[in-house]
């Protein structure tokens, strides 16, 4: 799922508190076409920044994939590398506004020559088996905590097992081995070795809230991220005339960071890449609450149905 310089970095969180005031949409605003040269810098200067501290690696399982909604379907590093957060907040100001759900296909991290690429996902039934089984015997052996964010339940082998939070780091060989492996599941819509809901810390070891109905974690409230202005995107979006018969009214779903930015946008419901980019533009001309875990903001998805304006 760029403004370079120091001085608007700093900016950038009273810029989204003045642009939460109002929803305007204004004619001075860059066309798509000049935001898209706006990004380059940013965009390039991410890459070059993976490339020199995030690709080096010796097995394949070590690479995965970053920041795919600004940096598209050929950034990949290793698992030790984090995109600093003025890089993501540099992304964020330029590239947001057009930053699509990126459908990348089925690609598994690749070492080739000691750097991180992607190469095609080879999914194979037998394959999954044993990944599924490794990463369940991984799960396992007990997990101390002290409270339900401590611990993990991870669609596994045969059903849900719980493991620690951090599984995805400890056990990072047999989650890519599952990941490649296996096709989605329909039952959750994930893969196998994804996050479910419904474990808990029981007399200080990590334990399945209920063996039959998954349960959330007790210990953290979430709130989804909301308009600040309600109702700011469908009074904001302007389809072109040349759009010729859009429905009354599509489902568009895009993520909010923690800084109140969307990005990753996509339709729930039929629609042109045409059509697609008008909401998006709509969507990135209004402000947003940030989605919440506990206290912490936190960047959850969110869908919003929309209704149409022509220009």
């Amino acid at each position: 799922m760029v403004l370079q310089a120091s001085s608007l970095l700093r900016l950038a969180p009273l810029a989204l508190l003045l642009a939460a005031g109002s929803c305007s949409h204004a004619p001075s605003r860059p066309t798509l076409s000049e935001r898209e040269a706006q990004c380059a810098p940013a965009w390039k200067a991410a890459h070059a920044d993976i490339d020199a501290h995030g690709s080096a690696c010796r097995a394949d399982w070590e690479c995965r994939p970053v920041q795919r909604e600004y940096l598209g379907c050929d950034a990949w590093a290793n698992r030790d590398y984090q995109l600093g957060d003025g890089r993501i907040v540099e992304l964020e100001n330029a590239c947001a506004p057009i930053s699509f759900l990126r459908n990348c296909g089925d690609r598994a991290g690749a070492c080739v020559s000691g750097r991180c690429t992607s190469r095609p996902a080879v999914q194979d039934a037998a394959r999954c088996q044993a990944s599924e089984t490794a990463l369940a015997k991984a799960l396992g052996n007990p997990t101390a905590c002290r409270a339900d964010r401590d611990c993990a339940s991870v669609w596994a082998g045969d059903g849900r097992q719980v493991g620690p939070a951090n599984w995805r780091e400890l056990f990072a060989r047999e989650y890519a081995a599952a990941t490649e492996a296996c096709p989605k599941i329909d039952r959750v819509n994930e893969r196998p070795g994804e996050v479910a809901s419904g474990a808990s810390c029981v007399q200080g070891l990590c334990a399945l809230s209920s063996a039959d109905k998954a349960t959330p974690r007790s210990d953290v409230k979430y709130q989804k991220p909301r308009e600040l202005e309600r109702g700011c995107v469908g009074r904001s979006n302007r389809l072109p005339d040349t759009l010729a018969g859009p429905p009354d009214q599509v489902v568009l779903q895009f993520k909010v960071s923690k800084r109140g930015v969307p990005n990753s946008f996509g339709l729930l419901t039929p629609g042109s890449v045409e059509l697609l980019r008008a909401l998006s533009e709509a969507a990135s001309s209004c402000g947003f609450e940030p989605g919440r875990a506990g206290d912490d903001p936190a960047e959850i998805w969110m869908i919003l149905p929309v209704r149409f304006q022509r220009r």
